[in-house]
């Protein structure tokens, strides 16, 4: 999500938990400080990159009338 919206450092992250309404219903409320979330990123790279693999598998995916089509 993160990267479709243009966001890649932490303290613009942390912003972006405070101001979006969407964020915060996902975070359940709770609005990690930049340390944390590079802290986070810093020591999880093989649960981001599984992340970054499926988004860009689902960029690549389009639905259309006759179901899925991948290429």
């Amino acid at each position: 999500m993160r990267y479709l919206n243009g966001l890649r450092s932490s303290r613009k992250l942390e912003k972006e938990c405070f101001r979006n309404i969407e964020m915060q219903w996902l975070l359940e409320d709770i609005r990690p400080n930049y340390h944390s979330i590079s802290d986070f990123r810093k020591n999880n790279p093989a649960a981001l990159k599984t992340c970054s693999n499926s988004l860009s598998f689902s960029e690549r995916c389009r639905f259309n009338s006759r179901g899925n089509h991948c290429y």
